[in-house]
């Protein structure tokens, strides 16, 4: 396999794919990496060692960084049967509510945001066969394609 192919399409990892979310919510959410949520994440790690925050403020600024960073926009939500346009002060209040469904959808958002198959195109085996084969200094070509 061509290294090459472990690349993002960073165009969508930047400005977002649309994923549907039980049946009538769909989300466009930008690759973890490329938005800036994981550099993010790892700063705020060591803040809140450093200040010993407790497990609800650490809930609720990783919610605040899933919105800010993962999410560019949303279609289907509603309030009082008028569309919720996606802006940061609505995904901000969407992003603060609690409960199953609030924790199921900012798991799902998290989960395609960090999936490499959706920004590679690759399916999971495929690369972790293609990280194996970098590390072992194998050509990554094992697949029958040239490099």
């Amino acid at each position: 396999m061509d290294i090459n192919k472990l690349n993002s399409n960073d165009d969508e990892a930047r400005n977002g794919k649309w994923f549907d979310w039980r049946g009538n919510v769909s989300f466009k959410i930008r690759e973890a990496r490329a938005s800036g949520y994981s550099a993010h994440q790892a700063k705020q790690t060591q803040r809140r060692r450093a200040r010993r925050l407790s497990l609800e403020q650490t809930d609720q600024m990783a919610a605040e960084a899933c919105a800010k960073f993962l999410v560019a926009d949303w279609k289907g939500f509603t309030e009082g049967g008028v569309d919720v346009p996606c802006t940061e002060e609505t995904r901000a209040r969407v992003f603060a509510m609690e409960g199953p469904a609030a924790d199921d959808m900012r798991a799902f958002i998290l989960e395609q945001s960090n999936e490499p198959a959706n920004w590679t195109g690759l399916d999971d085996e495929a690369v972790a066969s293609a990280v194996a084969s970098v590390g072992n200094g194998s050509s990554g070509t094992s697949d029958g394609e040239s490099s």
